[in-house]
């Protein structure tokens, strides 16, 4: 059963040549004998006895590149794990349920959150973990042997193992003996440990309904004016990371809410918004921002870049840019468009996933600049304007090298050297185009090919969003090609795929892709009707509902998968939006619009389920508060009539900066029965507008509809 052609036990081999996953292939020449996550895996396992190692990554990871060189590359420490361990490489973007799973694992067992790499050591039977940490050094630290010794010492009949794994100076050699020691000799109290993270993780997935009110985004807004930074922006201390989520929440309360402390809501919307943008987290040559920043001014950032990130923070920059009509806010959101056609693009229409952190140099070489190598690169008037802009008159501000920092305003960099402002403008394109034409001469960081739908949909959402709120007819049509690609190649036989790579779509899609789509097709909707993509998003929604949804705890499972120990519900964002939260945001808006209760009703009861975890960490579920928010202030307006009116109207409609959502549906187009009736074909283009699902106000007059707008 276990033998390949060669007559060589099948595990007793490296096996991830053949995978999909550029991650699991960076791991392929290695002496480990790794294999992919599968059910023969697991019962090879369970057959020989063995601990599982499960080593959970993804391929622009930092700290990754790092142990596997350290660690998974060293001869001595792969054949101790071959010879006690079953190995398995995970890459996290393609099994991101389990990858949820044992980051909660991480929690327990360590009191203190998880990473990458995510190392977990798993019991063969059960799956569960007895011990998680996640990047270990291949050498000893001074204090290992104090460290030693309490490995030693621990009682594994408790849950607290901060002794073993609070450390991450323990060498991973010794972990791996600790290990294998305590699972030979310890079985008891192993078992007793992977009973204990069960019930942990089955208490901590369930959910319990509660009535949910409105004062939960106020607590919210209160959290984060305690804890953000009034210097930086952002929330305090470091690693800095930059939440779009937030920010989009604290921006729709400030326009919906209108709470009393809104100007200081407002002045830390703008802070964090242009910290972020204007510091070391946005690459200022090629646009795009990066995964996060290890200081708490925004000032160094660990350099992946991330296909989710940037999505997230197009919308909410588009979003911030219709607010305040500042133009350097719609710069920003034009510049990621920029970046992900130039960077992103794949030649067969969708947006690969990531850009690493490393290149063979070092992690950043690629983004660094020497002084004199920028002077040489130009002109003189353009150096004098270039030192000051990018920061270079101060001092290095990376492994004696810099990082570009671009803090100055345009109107700023004028007055501080005492020039034309429109020499300023003329000149500092030109000047970033020439170190950028320079820069990608350099070794670049590798592009990880693969094509997920949730962070596809992400990308199409912000598209259409930006595309409206800018006026932009390209973006438009790029998220309309995309939404294209993943209907055509991943939409398969009335299912849908989480993950597209050379030419083949594989694995079913979990809850975020099924909710994350929905989401951008309503987008694609207000931008153009399309009959057909109504149908589509109609079955879309059947499908999550049918496949995901937990009537006995009132919320969508994540994932469907077999294979994964524990039925997962969540609420809480992590790096991406939380799926229940964005389901409910779906559900609200098609249950609107085709006036099906039982849809509104769904997403009341998530809501509900969700109440208590809203309450306890309310900046942990912005996602989830956003969706409430919705539910207690969107407008919902159709427009009907011919596509020669259409235009005005959705132009006015677009003219109050409030939380709504704004559809034209032509004449000609072709409606269900329930839809029919509420938006009948009449000679001349009128608005439906409702605001709690119950009731409806017709608009004959396009004079009315900016008046009732701002009434409602």
């Amino acid at each position: 059963m276990y033998t390949n052609e060669a007559g060589v036990s099948f595990f007793q081999q490296n096996n991830l040549i053949s995978s999909h996953s550029p991650y699991l292939r960076q791991h392929a020449e290695q002496p480990v004998h790794w294999q992919s996550w599968n059910s023969d895996t697991v019962n090879f396992a369970r057959q020989q006895n063995k601990p599982i190692l499960l080593s959970i990554g993804y391929s622009a990871c930092h700290w990754c590149h790092r142990m596997a060189r350290e660690s998974f590359s060293n001869p001595q420490i792969a054949e101790f794990i071959n010879h006690h361990f079953v190995a398995i490489k995970l890459d996290r973007e393609e099994r991101p349920d389990l990858d949820k799973l044992y980051q909660q694992t991480h929690q327990a067992l360590n009191q203190a959150p998880g990473g990458w790499p995510l190392n977990v050591f798993l019991e063969p039977n059960s799956l569960m973990p007895f011990f998680a940490g996640t990047y270990f050094p291949d050498e000893k630290s001074p204090d290992e042997k104090a460290t030693e010794e309490n490995v030693s010492k621990t009682d594994f009949s408790k849950t607290d193992t901060s002794k073993i794994s609070g450390s991450q100076q323990t060498s991973f050699q010794q972990v791996l003996v600790s290990i294998q020691d305590i699972f030979q000799n310890k079985a008891d109290d192993v078992q007793q440990m992977t009973n204990q993270v069960k019930q942990y993780l089955l208490k901590l997935n369930q959910t319990q309904q509660s009535h949910c009110e409105a004062e939960l985004v106020n607590r919210f807004l209160q959290q984060y004016l305690k804890y953000c930074d009034k210097q930086w922006g952002g929330l305090q201390g470091a690693p800095k990371f930059p939440q779009a989520t937030i920010l989009t929440l604290l921006l729709n309360s400030v326009i919906h809410k209108r709470p009393a402390e809104s100007e200081q809501l407002y002045q830390a919307i703008m802070l964090a918004s242009q910290s972020m943008s204007k510091v070391g987290l946005f690459d200022h040559l090629a646009g795009g921002f990066f995964r996060y920043c290890v200081d708490d001014y925004w000032g160094v950032p660990h350099f992946e870049k991330m296909l989710y990130d940037n999505a997230l923070l197009m919308s909410f920059y588009a979003q911030l840019a219709r607010f305040n009509k500042e133009g350097s806010v719609a710069y920003v959101c034009r510049r990621i468009h920029q970046w992900l056609n130039d960077e992103m693009k794949h030649d067969s229409g969708g947006y690969c996933a990531t850009l690493d952190a490393d290149t063979k140099e070092q992690e950043g070489a690629y983004y660094l600049f020497d002084k004199q190598e920028v002077k040489s690169l130009l002109a003189e008037q353009e150096w004098h304007i270039a030192e000051v802009a990018f920061g270079l008159h101060q001092a290095p501000n990376l492994n004696n090298q810099w990082h570009l920092h671009q803090w100055y305003s345009d109107e700023s960099l004028a007055k501080k050297l005492d020039l034309p402002l429109k020499q300023i403008q003329w000149q500092i394109e030109p000047i970033k185009q020439k170190l950028l034409a320079h820069r990608s001469q350099r070794s670049k960081p590798l592009r990880d090919e693969k094509i997920l739908t949730a962070w596809n949909a992400l990308t199409v959402t912000a598209m259409y969003q930006a595309g409206q709120l800018l006026n932009d007819e390209a973006m438009i049509e790029q998220a309309s090609t995309t939404l294209d690609f993943i209907h055509n190649n991943l939409w398969l036989n009335q299912s849908l795929m989480s993950c597209y790579k050379d030419g083949f779509a594989y694995q079913s899609g979990f809850l975020d892709d099924y909710a994350y789509l929905a989401d951008a097709i309503l987008e694609s909707l207000k931008s153009q009707w399309s009959s057909e993509r109504f149908d589509w998003l109609e079955q879309l929604i059947e499908k999550m509902v049918d496949e995901f949804y937990d009537t006995e705890r009132n919320a969508f499972r994540f994932s469907n998968e077999n294979d994964c120990p524990v039925d997962m519900v969540s609420f809480a964002d992590d790096a991406l939006p939380n799926g229940n939260a964005i389901a409910v945001k779906v559900l609200q808006a098609f249950g609107q619009l085709t006036e099906n209760t039982d849809y509104s009703h769904m997403a009341n009861s998530i809501l509900q389920s969700a109440a208590d975890a809203m309450h306890q960490t309310p900046l942990g579920h912005a996602s989830m508060l956003s969706a409430l928010l919705m539910r207690d202030h969107r407008q919902h307006i159709v427009i009907r009539g011919h596509h020669t009116d259409a235009i005005q109207w959705q132009q006015r409609a677009h003219e109050h900066p409030g939380m709504h959502a704004v559809y034209f549906i032509p004449n000609d187009a072709s409606l269900p029965d329930a839809m029919a009736q509420k938006y009948p074909e009449k000679q001349s283009c009128y608005a439906v507008m409702s605001s709690d699902g119950k009731s409806n106000i017709i608009i004959d007059d396009l004079e009315q509809l900016l008046p009732k707008l701002k009434q409602h």
